[in-house]
């Protein structure tokens, strides 16, 4: 093994097994209710429609006004937080969008809806790259995959109790009353993150670098922008976003309309297919380290493979209207989520770590998940919505090339970034 290869098998954050347990529990919350107030609303849409008067374009907005604010602010917000204290900004980001949840069962029209919608959004815009960065900086590289794939089931979990939310509790005591019930568990975990540890870099030198790299706004950026693992990924998994976002919003409706399944019906089968992560996460996250313990690029080996599988599956499911295709579907899409995740954080050194996760993040919406529930939703006024699905499907596999090219490109990248990381100390705060 290189001594650029064993430096990345250094735990960058060592904590006694407490804090690392209180750092993994309030991260995994969060990251549960953040999924939870972004898809409370998707089951809600037939009744928002029906009350408020709503096209199929207006719900689409009230889901792409979330991702348009998070993919605007995350790389911004991701560099202040490796610059800051990660723990402190994901405490107020959590706060901000639980106030902002709140107020969306306050809304009495559209304008209003969306406005809270936006400032959810804000608030959630730079929450995953802090609580990836951290993850990534707890454990050794050999466990990292597995711990994002834990981490990550919290999506899901969050995904299947909005589901859940948006449909059942929306039927027995009214939308409004579905919005707020996600919002307080977030502000009193956004307290308790305020307090979870976190590391800072080695103080500058005199000419303003760390590891003899820019720590500029720009110059990290041009650094980001250099690694071509990194901006393929960009752009491929921005066009796989589309389809994730576009199934996830909207797949309840298409229960609903295809398959005849009342509001309810449609959300709580919806929230036990995202479920699928549960397993789905930690079996990826185990795959990946397994595959990548002696060839790093076998994690985007993986991630391809997931992705081809997962376009047979929903081929299926759409074209024979079978809904339990949609359980195998959805398994793959996050069974190589973490695997990504992790991939991303790897071909960068760590100090850098946060800020190309929010580069990461501004580009998969940036290229696609961004307008995939709007651009659906569009499609489906014009035509109908299985056709609006089988576009996603297509675009699916225009994304699938870049994960080809990923895998030449991987491991230069990844050691390339071991090789800046050393000498650098950190101190644990």
């Amino acid at each position: 093994m290189s001594k650029a290869a064993d430096n990345d098998e250094k735990v960058i954050m060592p904590l006694p097994t407490w804090k690392i347990w209180y750092l993994m529990v309030v991260l995994y919350i969060l990251y549960l209710l953040d999924f939870a107030t972004r898809t409370v609303i998707s089951p809600m849409f037939p009744i928002l429609q029906k009350e408020l008067g709503l096209t199929d374009t207006q719900l689409g907005w009230l889901s792409t006004i979330v991702l348009a604010m998070v993919g605007l602010l995350s790389l911004p917000l991701s560099y202040v937080i490796d610059r800051w204290r990660r723990g402190r900004m994901i405490s107020l980001m959590s706060i901000v969008w639980s106030i902002a949840s709140f107020c969306s069962g306050l809304a009495a029209n559209f304008g209003q809806l969306i406005s809270a919608r936006a400032i959810l959004g804000v608030g959630e815009a730079s929450f995953n790259s802090g609580g990836q960065a951290l993850l990534m900086a707890s454990v050794k590289k050999s466990r990292r995959a597995t711990l994002t794939g834990i981490w990550t089931t919290a999506a899901a979990v969050g995904t299947a109790i909005g589901m859940v939310i948006g449909g059942a509790v929306a039927i027995k005591y009214g939308w409004r009353t579905a919005f707020m019930a996600v919002a307080i568990p977030g502000i009193i975990f956004g307290i308790l993150a305020w307090f979870i540890p976190d590391y800072k870099n080695q103080p500058k030198d005199a000419n303003g670098q760390v590891g003899g790299m820019s720590t500029s706004f720009a110059g990290v950026i041009k650094d980001i922008l250099k690694v071509k693992t990194l901006v393929t990924l960009f752009i491929s998994f921005g066009l796989a976003y589309l389809f994730s976002m576009s199934i996830m919003y909207w797949l309840p409706t298409y229960f609903n309309r295809f398959m005849g399944m009342d509001v309810a019906l449609a959300g709580t089968l919806t929230g036990a297919i995202m479920l699928t992560a549960l397993v789905a996460g930690p079996v990826g996250g185990i795959l990946g380290d397994r595959m990548s313990k002696n060839k790093p690029r076998n994690k985007v080996l993986l991630c391809w493979i997931c992705i081809i599988i997962c376009l047979v599956f929903f081929v299926a499911a759409v074209a024979l209207n079978i809904w339990w295709l949609f359980f195998i579907v959805v398994f793959c899409q996050f069974a190589f989520i973490p695997v990504q995740h992790t991939a991303s954080q790897e071909v960068v050194p760590f100090y850098q770590r946060a800020t190309a996760y929010g580069a990461y993040i501004f580009s998969m919406f940036f290229f696609g998940g961004l307008w995939g529930p709007a651009v659906t939703g569009a499609i489906s006024d014009a035509s109908n919505l299985q056709i609006a699905f089988w576009v996603n499907g297509a675009i699916l596999l225009i994304a699938s090339i870049g994960y080809l090219i990923m895998y030449k490109t991987f491991d230069a990248d990844y050691y390339s970034a071991r090789k800046k990381e050393e000498g650098v100390e950190v101190q644990v705060v």
